[in-house]
């Protein structure tokens, strides 16, 4: 694979959004409630820490830079077939690899369908912005 030159305001502003849905995914507003549960822990033994959150940030970017390498591989792409094909690789790469969490470090299953539906949300997300900036 050849790197390409790329968009980088891009690449941050789908870092950003993807953050973005991720905290909002795992807060008390959407997933974060069933995900504690999940994980047998209560809201008051879990807090952020900043070392998380910027290790969260550093993880958002580089696959959002992997996926704008990735995207940018195949050409113009519109959006839809960018969403198919990002789709795609969650599957495959995410989600599979994911469950080995469940199979071998005994993850709990429902944990591991709230994160990995957050992953897709903030995948699909993140190409958009990457595909119309």
């Amino acid at each position: 694979m050849v790197l390409i030159e790329l968009n980088y305001v891009a690449v941050f502003a789908a870092s950003a959004v993807s953050m973005s849905i991720g905290m909002l995914w795992f807060s008390p507003l959407i997933a974060g409630p069933a995900w504690l549960r999940a994980m047998n822990q209560s809201p008051k033994d879990y807090t952020v820490t900043p070392i998380q959150l910027f290790g969260e940030a550093v993880g958002t970017f580089v696959r959002a830079w992997i996926l704008a390498q990735t995207l940018a591989q195949f050409g113009p792409l519109t959006i839809a077939d960018g969403l198919i094909g990002v789709a795609a690789l969650w599957l495959g790469l995410i989600a599979v690899t994911g469950f080995s969490g469940v199979v071998w470090g005994r993850l709990p299953f429902k944990a591991y369908l709230i994160c990995i539906t957050g992953t897709l949300l903030r995948m699909l997300a993140a190409t958009v912005v990457l595909l119309t900036l």
